[in-house]
Parts: structure tokens; sequence; C-alpha cells
């Protein structure tokens, strides 16, 4: 019970700091955009990729639907495959899955 617990906590960690960054860049983004623009040439993001471990190569994908975050996919051990996806209901973490023994299949699931 302990280790699921843990588990969950790691992607908590993994996944909250990352999105609480990124949605804040956002944020000030779209908020520094409509200073510039007219709402009809507004255009909001559909996919955000980000070199999280800068070794210039994207290792973390956001994606949006309506400027509102849907779902996250990371490559967390820096194999160059994803191995760690999130999925978003209205703005909010609902599930979790990841690849924990590196055979490019989700064995680990974690729905909040």
């Amino acid at each position: 019970m302990k280790k699921y617990y843990l588990k969950i906590v790691l992607s908590v960690l993994i996944f909250a700091p990352i999105l609480i960054a990124s949605m804040s860049s956002f944020a000030a983004d779209a908020k520094e955009g409509q200073a510039r623009q007219e709402p009809a040439q507004q255009s909001l993001p559909k996919e955000v990729a980000s070199d999280t471990n800068k070794d210039g190569k994207p290792d973390r994908w956001e994606y949006y639907a309506n400027g509102v975050i849907s779902s996250v996919a990371a490559d967390t051990n820096n194999d160059g495959t994803i191995d760690e996806k999130g999925y978003f209901e209205k703005g909010k973490l609902v599930k979790v899955e990841k690849d924990t023994d590196g055979d490019n299949k989700m064995d680990k699931w974690v729905t909040y």
C-alpha cells in the first residue's frame, strides 16, 4: 500500500511543477498577446513541445483543446520514447499512465 501511495506522489511530483510552470508561462504569454492583438486574430496552441533536460530534443509534449490542457506525454528516462502520459478533464489531471519497465507498454495507471 505504501508503494502505491509513493507512486502517486511521484507522479504528481513529476507532472505538477512542470505543468504549473508551463501553465503560468502560457497564461502570461496569452495575457501579453491579448494586449497586442484583436480578439479575432488570437490563436491558441494545440501542442507545446518542451526540452526539459536541455539536450536539444523535445521530451515533453502538452496537448490543448480550445486553450485548455487535455493531455501530456513525456520521456522521463531520456531514452527517446514516451514513458509517461497524463490525461486531463476540464484542465484537471484525472489519469496518469507509466511504462516502468521500458517495453513501450504502459504498465502502471493512477486515476485521480
